[in-house]
């Protein structure tokens, strides 16, 4: 009987808990709705980065792609649990990536900016190249809920959220404080809800042509997307025949040229990097 009772008490204190949570929830998607003007209203009136990789030469449409050797998962975690504070793994991942962009982007843009640099570029446009002091990232967000995850469905459901996080910073720490305190703002933010809930009715209310210039139009604000892949834990095989790596790009669209993309599997982390070679010619460099 003790038990019994035990139980019960245990089944109406975890109903309590799921019912405190759908409430969250819910209070969560109603602020999305509210706050969704003023999300888009920002995006659109925010301009796009304009720096040597990003705005300044028009897309050629031929990809050049890159990745790294494996990197154990271990020692990834490792940083991400001496630094605390809410870190991740992700964290770790874009630190490092936004950490390349800043010193690929020093080079190239003393390189453009020089007074013997060829081609020539005016005055004001070498001005605008050195003021850049900041990048944008597109980063997705899964939007499935845990028992959507639980099958397996192939369509998409993500969110495509925006963060700026400086280029200058005086030390690898931190870069990875502010990245850990710009994702965590975009976290609990309703940000990601109101683009996917924004997306959604885009798509579905407007002709495809406008439609896929609005979406345009706000995607040019980014420059790069940083996307983090979580894999299996465990070795795959096809046919009998072990998967050694796991090798992904993102798609890009507008005049977003690059993307980073960070991705686990079986205990490691490799990143890969594709680009138009307008932007980034030699992606090796970044990787």
């Amino acid at each position: 009987a003790r038990l019994s009772r035990r139980h019960q008490g245990q089944t109406r204190a975890g109903g309590g808990r799921r019912g405190w949570r759908r409430l969250a929830q819910l209070a969560h998607v109603a602020r999305g709705v509210c706050e969704l003007p003023l999300h888009l209203s920002v995006l659109l009136l925010r301009g796009e980065d304009y720096s040597a990789i990003h705005g300044l030469w028009p897309l050629s449409g031929r990809k050049r792609v890159a990745w790294s050797e494996p990197i154990a998962l271990e020692s990834i975690k490792r940083i991400k649990n001496h630094h605390g504070g809410g870190c991740s793994v992700n964290d770790v991942g874009m630190a490092a990536a936004t950490g390349a962009l800043a010193r690929y982007l020093e080079g190239l843009t003393a390189g453009l900016t020089a007074e013997d640099a060829t081609p020539t570029l005016p005055t004001s446009v070498r001005r605008q190249l050195r003021a850049a002091c900041g990048v944008t990232l597109a980063v997705p967000f899964n939007m499935r809920t845990p028992a959507e995850m639980g099958r397996v469905t192939l369509t998409n459901k993500f969110a495509v959220a925006f963060v700026r996080l400086p280029l200058a910073a005086p030390s690898p720490r931190d870069r990875l404080a502010d990245t850990v305190r710009a994702m965590a703002g975009l976290k609990a933010s309703t940000e990601p809800f109101a683009m996917w809930a924004s997306l959604q009715a885009v798509t579905r209310l407007l002709p495809a042509t406008c439609a896929a210039s609005l979406v345009d139009l706000v995607a040019d604000s980014a420059t790069a997307i940083c996307t983090n892949n979580r894999g299996p834990s465990e070795w795959l095989y096809f046919d009998g025949r072990l998967c050694t790596r796991w090798v992904s790009w993102a798609p890009q669209r507008a005049s977003i040229g690059l993307c980073l993309t960070l991705y686990t599997y079986a205990g490691s982390m490799r990143c890969s990097v594709s680009a138009d070679e307008t932007c980034v010619p030699e992606p090796a460099q970044l990787v």
